[in-house]
């Protein structure tokens, strides 16, 4: 029997009122509808049955939980379930209310159901809040109702998101690292532990602890973006029942320990388990940074001295005082303390645990690590300003030095300055807001500056050394490449209201500023944001325009290919846009589960989408699966570039792309635009633009974007690549509907620094740019080509496109002399006849332009968009770190661009220029 006391406490539950204050936090997602249970510890939202999120297929799941006044709720969803596929997910039908009978007894919410398409195997799960408690009591019993014996493994489904909560399991040779799997390998990462820990960087979260109640272990898998923890494994007879009860405990504040001792205060009431205390200090000394180093100090156990086998235990952050405290089981022999920071372990501390008994759990000082003050300043145009900074190792043999992970499991950083994840500063990077101060380990290092694509660079060497500060300016400018007449967008952006993004609202804010866009299309996966506050915050609500908008983004598997044996999902739907709503279940977005595009569309009007004038894009069409989720619709769909598409479903895969859903107002093929380059590592272009063709070749005109689709500053740069959206529209004078029908219209170029200006003139003398209007070819076809770009962005040839070919490349452009220079910015201007370009026959054609690094022959593997050799010659051999001496080399050249686009290649392209030939409208 568990039992925190305290004084006149009470619990309560109630159904959320509409205008009813909501609970927040980084992950909070409660809504009018939702039960909510409180208690003076704690707050826990229970999603209503009519409002599931991501993985459930109904309400019914922990929605949100966090401390009673913390404001902190970090936790995405936790399901129930007793298995992987979708039919093992628990469906809720009812629940009712229990208020608590007397003063000192519980509040609790008793729901009933069944697993999902399996009425006969019945489910009940009672969430039970008691006064006191540091969280919260769940009981779920699943009942065989089915003639058979089925295999379960009743278990809590942990949605972290992959970049925000990461799970911890105190096992040996686990902790935060957890061994990849696929659905025929899960068997093999199975692990019992004593607790379930996660916490996030993100700043004012809640760290989480579970503890099963009815068994000593907890038994399951883990990873970045799900766990499953719950009972054993087992086979249950028919008319039998499991059931599974637990503890979820919260804890305010980012600190593991903070969640994990009240796991040991939890097993210690039901286990009759010991711990101690252990506390200490950090000795900063004057070697140390001026600024606060971001520091854990990390726990593990073993029975034995020597050898490997130390099982990591719990991390903790020292307090503003540089103390800590945390508990530990006195089950173990020795316990060793280690300072962690820059992903870096010091050589720690070794005791016993009769030595820590005698000197009550006191271990002293632990070192803190060595580091040094940067001092930052960014100027535009001799003004402070908002600049993304990336800071290297000079050498490569530094970079080995520095080269680390924060937690084992995330992207490796070379240094590592802050949680890749979180905010700034986040792996190596770090946001300026005209100054900023960052402690860094001692070493030389190069570090650049950017404000945008369409700007200088700036860079430095600098040399950190422990206890003193190094301070550096870094001056950009701005030059004339954005054509007039043009705004430049990012219409694929994450932030923290994503449940894959830990990145504070304030910084990701500040990272639209940086990045230099001018519109950006807030598109948060499963729900509608606007990052008004935080504009306010910065003072810059003036600065740019936010499109508030969608990722509609496939989670609950479903049947709808009928050339398939599984379940799948129809990948991931930007939209926008849609009005943020902050009280709505998904924040204005519609509910986006099992449901085929065109359906999707229909509710999305239904939520108050603009049909007429509102944007759909296509994203990422050829990306992987991830999670056993396909992320984008075509690939769910195994078309192939050899086979045409049906022009009506006609029963086939391939049928669905243009057929309407039952009930749907629109057509699954009812979209508007296409992502063509996606992310700053642009590796995947050569396949989204083989789908793009072949879509341009049947006639399914749609428009072309790029975008960064950015989750933090650790991955994608925000507004590298974007798109430059020809219109009249301006920031100060910005009329959503005209931008939206630009876009549509599809004029638009797409970059990540080159500038491509495409002009076709007709036989009258009019001149076009690249759009989706149809152009009557006239007698003299001419392009006029103007190319330019930054002195850093390197232009090796532009290509001219026919009907999906490459009719003429020219190369052997001018390489500006001072690559961080602010001239020297035209590559090409020159006019090209297309009469010998265009098909011979007189049919009709479509004509793009692309210009920057040169491509290599395309390698396809049988369907005809995956590449199986995704190299851009010679970017795929650069080096991520060149020594010094080769930076000013044509090496060193792309090492700058590198920099400051991590992993790409410099490319542009235009949307297509439609030619129609012989007076009978555009068919190609």
């Amino acid at each position: 029997m568990l039992s925190f006391s305290c004084d006149d406490a009470a619990a309560s539950v109630a159904v959320i009122a509409a205008g009813e204050p909501l609970p927040g936090g980084p992950s909070a997602l409660a809504a009018p509808g939702d039960f909510i249970l409180r208690n003076n510890e704690v707050v826990a939202i229970i999603d209503a049955l009519d409002h599931p999120h991501f993985l459930a297929p109904t309400g019914g799941s922990l929605l949100d939980l966090g401390t009673a006044s913390g404001n902190d709720d970090a936790l995405n969803l936790v399901m129930h379930g007793v298995g992987l596929l979708p039919r093992d997910a628990a469906f809720y039908t009812s629940a009712r209310m229990i208020a608590p009978g007397a003063p000192g007894q519980p509040a609790a919410l008793q729901l009933r159901g069944h697993l999902d398409g399996q009425p006969k195997n019945l489910i009940a799960t009672r969430y039970e809040l008691w006064p006191c408690e540091p969280g919260i009591r769940i009981r779920t019993e699943v009942y065989n109702g089915r003639a058979e014996a089925s295999a379960w493994a009743l278990f809590d489904g942990y949605f972290w998101g992959k970049r925000e909560n990461a799970p911890f399991t105190p096992t040996t040779g686990r902790g935060f690292e957890h061994p990849d799997f696929g659905l025929d390998t899960v068997n093999d990462v199975y692990v019992d532990a004593p607790f379930l820990a996660a916490n996030t960087p993100a700043p004012q979260s809640a760290s989480y602890a579970t503890v099963a109640c009815n068994a000593d272990a907890l038994s399951g898998f883990h990873s970045a973006t799900v766990s499953a923890a719950g009972r054993e494994r087992t086979v249950v007879s028919p008319r039998d029942h499991v059931v599974f009860e637990r503890f979820i405990a919260v804890s305010r504040g980012g600190a593991l320990s903070g969640a994990t001792d009240i796991a040991l205060d939890v097993r210690q009431k039901l286990f009759d388990e010991s711990f101690i205390t252990v506390s200490g200090k950090i000795q900063n000394d004057p070697s140390t940074s001026s600024v606060k180093t971001n520091m854990t100090v990390e726990f593990a156990t073993r029975e034995s001295f020597n050898g490997d086998d130390w099982v990591s235990f719990t991390t903790t952050i020292p307090g503003q005082d540089d103390t800590f405290s945390i508990k530990v089981p006195t089950s173990f022999a020795y316990l060793r303390a280690q300072t962690r920071a820059f992903g870096r372990r010091g050589d720690g501390l070794k005791i016993t645990a009769e030595k820590l008994a005698e000197q009550d759990g006191d271990i002293g000082t632990l070192a803190a690590p060595a580091a040094g003050t940067v001092n930052l300043r960014t100027t535009l145009d001799g003004n402070l300003a908002p600049a993304s900074v990336t800071v290297i190792p000079a050498t490569k043999q530094q970079r080995e030095e520095h080269i680390a992970t924060f937690d084992g499991q995330s992207p490796i950083c070379a240094p590592l300055l802050g949680a890749p994840q979180g905010g700034s500063p986040s792996c190596n990077r770090v946001l300026v807001n005209g100054d900023a101060a960052i402690a860094m380990p001692p070493g030389d290092y190069v570090v650049y500056a950017t404000t945008g694509v369409f700007n200088t660079i700036a860079t430095a060497t600098i040399t950190v050394k422990a206890g003193l500060v190094t301070s550096t300016t870094l001056a950009t400018r701005r030059l004339a490449l954005q054509p007039p007449g043009t705004l430049s967008a990012d219409f694929h952006v994450h932030g923290a209201p994503s449940f894959d993004s830990a990145i504070p609202n304030v910084d990701r804010a500040l990272a639209f500023l940086a990045a230099g866009v001018q519109v950006i299309a807030a598109t948060e996966h499963n729900v509608v944001f606007d990052y008004r506050e935080a504009l306010q915050k910065l003072g810059a609500s003036d600065h740019l325009v936010i499109i508030p908008g969608t990722e509609a983004t496939g989670h609950v598997l479903f049947d709808f290919n009928p050339e398939v044996t599984y379940p799948q999902v129809i990948g991931h739907w930007n939209i926008w846009p849609l009005e943020y709503d902050p009280q709505g279940p998904w924040r204005g977005a519609p509910w986006d589960q099992k449901a085929l595009p065109g359906m999707l569309f229909t509710r999305a009007e239904d939520a108050g989408w603009p049909s007429e004038t509102g944007v759909v894009q296509l994203n990422h069409p050829w990306a992987e699966a991830q999670f056993g989720r396909d992320l984008g619709f075509p690939r769910a769909l195994r078309l192939r570039a050899d086979t045409p598409i049906p022009e009506h479903d006609d029963g086939s895969a391939a049928g669905l792309f243009h057929s309407t859903p039952e009930g749907a107002r629109f057509a699954n093929s009812d979209f508007h635009a296409q992502e063509v380059m996606n992310g700053t590592a642009n590796e995947h272009y050569r396949s989204y633009r083989a789908f793009w063709f072949y879509l341009l070749n049947q006639g399914i005109v749609r428009a072309g974007t790029a975008n960064s689709d950015s989750h933090s500053l650790e991955d994608n740069v925000l507004g590298t690549p974007r798109t430059l959206v020809y219109t009249d529209q301006t920031v100060a004078n910005f009329d959503r509907v005209a931008f939206d029908t630009d876009v549509r219209r599809g004029k638009m170029v797409g970059t990540n620094g080159p500038v491509i200006e495409a002009v076709y003139t007709d036989g009258g003398g009019t001149a076009h740019g690249p759009s989706l209007g149809v152009i009557a070819q006239g007698d003299t076809p001419m392009l006029n080509v103007r190319v330019s770009a930054a002195p850093w962005v390197p232009v090796d040839e532009v290509r001219v496109i026919v009907n999906g070919e490459v009719k003429k490349t020219i190369d052997n452009l001018p390489i500006p002399a001072d690559p961080f220079g602010s001239t020297e910015l035209q590559r090409l201007d020159t006019s090209i006849d297309l009469a010998g370009l265009l098909p011979t026959d007189g049919t009709d054609a479509w004509v793009i332009v692309e210009a920057g690094a040169a491509l290599t022959n395309a390698d396809f593997e049988d369907d005809g968009f995956t590449l199986s050799d995704s190299h851009i010659a010679p970017w795929a051999d650069t080096p991520s770190t060149p020594d010094l001496v080769s930076r000013d080399e044509s090496l060193g050249r792309r090492f700058h661009f590198r920099a400051v686009v991590p992993d790409g290649y410099p490319l542009s392209f235009c949307n297509p220029i439609l030619l129609d030939r012989d007076g009978g409208g555009f068919h190609p």
